[in-house]
C-alpha cells in the first residue's frame, strides 16, 4: 500500500502497512484499507450538522459524518490499491469544493456513460425502466413497497432510495435525524444518508469513470441492506418523544 499510493501521492506518510496520511488542502487526510475497501476521511471546515443539507447535490461519493469528517469509500484489493486511491482523492477534493461553495464544472453535452441500460442489466439487479430513470425492487416481495431509482446526476449516477418523508418535523425531530444521518455515513460504506426538504434518502453517487457493473452491484447491495434498518429508526425518530429521548442518550454520551 505505502509504495503505491507514495508513487501517486508525495506527501503520503505510512503509519501502518495498511494505512497513512498525507495533506489534502493543508489539512490532513487519513486513508486505510480493510476488509477489501479503501477508506478515506478527513476534518471538514465546518459544522457537519449544518453541511447535511447541501449534501444531497453532491455528484460523487463524498459525504459528511459524524465527527465533521470527509469520508469516501470504495472496493480496493490489498495488491492494486493505487486505482481506488486516485478516485477517492478526487472525490475528496471534490467535496472540499462542494461543501466551500466552489462551483461544479459544467457537465459535458453527451452523458458521461452513453452504454448505461448495458451496464446497469450487467451488474445482474434487475432494473425496469421509469421514463429517464430505471427502478430496481430492494425488498424480496411480489409486490414491492421500497425501490431504488438510478438516474444521472450531472456526470454521476445516482442510485437513492426514500427511508423518510419529512412532514415538518418538530425541532427535536430533526435534530435527532440529522444526527442518525452522520452516525450513519460514519458506519456505512459506499452509499450515504442525505436529507432534502421533504425527505430523506440513501444513496450512492457513482463518478462518471466508476459507473461499473461490479460497483452497481454493490451500490443497490448496499443500499438493501441499510435501508430496511434506517428506515425503522427515521420512522421512530419522527415521534418527537421518542427523538427527544434518543438525543439525550446520544449527546449524554458524546459530552460524558
Amino acid at each position: 500500500m505505502a509504495e503505491a499510493i507514495g508513487a501517486i501521492e508525495p506527501t503520503f506518510q505510512a503509519q501502518h502497512p495498511w494505512c497513512g496520511q498525507w495533506m489534502l488542502g493543508g489539512r490532513p487526510a487519513h486513508v486505510r484499507i480493510d476488509d477489501e475497501w479503501l477508506e478515506m476521511w478527513m476534518p471538514l471546515c465546518g459544522d457537519a450538522r449544518s453541511l447535511l443539507p447541501c449534501q444531497h447535490g453532491l455528484a460523487g461519493l463524498a459525504k459528511v459524518a459524524a465527527g465533521d469528517y470527509l469520508r469516501a469509500e470504495m472496493p480496493a484489493s490489498h495488491t492494486d490499491c493505487g486505482p481506488a486511491f486516485r478516485i477517492l482523492r478526487r472525490e475528496l477534493e471534490r467535496g472540499l469544493d462542494h461543501f466551500e461553495g466552489v462551483p461544479e464544472p459544467e457537465a459535458a453535452s453527451t452523458p458521461p456513460f452513453e452504454n448505461l441500460a448495458e451496464c446497469l442489466s450487467a451488474s445482474g439487479v434487475p432494473w425496469s425502466p421509469k421514463g429517464s430513470a430505471w427502478s430496481t425492487p430492494l425488498e424480496d416481495d411480489p409486490a414491492p413497497t421500497s425501490f431504488a431509482i438510478a438516474e444521472a446526476l450531472g456526470n454521476a449516477l445516482a442510485i437513492r432510495t426514500t427511508i423518510a418523508r419529512l412532514h415538518g418535523p418538530s425541532r427535536e425531530s430533526a435534530e435527532a435525524l440529522t444526527h442518525f444521518l452522520l452516525v450513519l455515513n460514519e458506519r456505512i460504506r459506499l452509499a450515504r444518508g442525505s436529507m432534502t426538504p421533504d425527505r430523506m434518502v440513501l444513496e450512492v453517487v457513482l463518478p462518471a469513470g466508476s459507473v461499473k457493473p461490479a460497483l452497481v452491484k454493490q451500490a443497490v447491495g448496499s443500499l438493501w441492506t441499510g435501508a430496511a434498518a434506517a428506515r425503522r429508526e427515521c420512522s421512530a425518530l419522527l415521534d418527537p418523544e421518542i427523538a427527544e429521548a434518543y438525543l439525550q442518550f446520544h449527546l449524554k454520551g458524546e459530552n460524558a
